[in-house]
């Protein structure tokens, strides 16, 4: 079993977590897995406390789960809950775009821009678990953007097990994801042309090539988001 690397320096809560997160999301800690405080403090060389604060943030952002008088474990997803989360993650960043459009000025495409050239580089160097961060940091700017902090709330409490179990997927069925550069840069030219109608057909082609690669059809319900003559945000 692969080890971490000690934290000799900078010993900060933050760091930990941000290590945890990226052996989450490189499947290097496999869903399911618990997540033992002591054994991972002497692995990085940090106190149990710092341990469990780590722990507490990853927590709060659903990437593990912590049950009383059990531990602390990976969070595990079911497929039935991964369509749930996608739908329902399709449902908010629909509100989400079209908001954030409507906000974004030119130094906020500007730093649009510069988190897709990070999905970039981290495809281009096979980096899985590097570049579902910073597909996950370019889709947080835009819940951000949109001005709506329980909308943002909810995304983050929703999206990063997906993202996390989708990059296990992907690495699992020797998916490189080469698309994604593109199928980003889409968004923004949607976002910039502030349009609804425009935004809401981009969406959707997002979301379905991300339930195409997961499932082998969408759930009835996914189906009915495809329906223009169904109730759309």
């Amino acid at each position: 079993m692969a080890r971490l690397e000690p934290l000799k320096t900078g010993l900060l809560t933050t760091r930990v977590s941000e290590t945890l997160r990226l052996a989450i999301l490189s499947g290097q800690f496999e869903p399911g897995r618990q997540l033992l405080e002591a054994h991972l403090a002497r692995e990085l060389q940090v106190s149990q406390t710092t341990v469990r604060e780590a722990l507490v943030q990853l927590d709060q952002v659903g990437l593990v789960t912590r049950v009383p008088n059990k531990g602390t474990f990976v969070t595990n997803l079911t497929e039935a809950e991964v369509r749930d989360r996608l739908t329902i993650r399709w449902l908010l960043e629909g509100l989400a775009w079209i908001e954030a459009a409507q906000r974004l000025d030119d130094e906020g495409f500007g730093e649009l821009e510069k988190r897709l050239q990070r999905v970039t580089a981290a495809i281009e160097q096979h980096d899985l678990p590097h570049a579902a961060d910073a597909e996950l940091d370019f889709h947080r700017f835009i819940w951000e953007a949109s001005g709506n902090a329980t909308l943002v709330e909810a995304l983050e409490k929703l999206s990063p097990p997906l993202f996390a179990y989708i990059t296990i997927q992907r690495r699992q069925r020797g998916v490189t994801n080469e698309r994604a550069p593109e199928r980003h840069d889409d968004v923004i030219t949607a976002l910039r042309t502030r349009d609804p109608k425009t935004i809401r057909e981009t969406l959707d082609d997002h979301f379905l090539g991300a339930f195409e690669e997961q499932f082998e059809k969408p759930s009835d319900h996914v189906a009915a988001l495809l329906d223009p003559a169904a109730e759309r945000l």
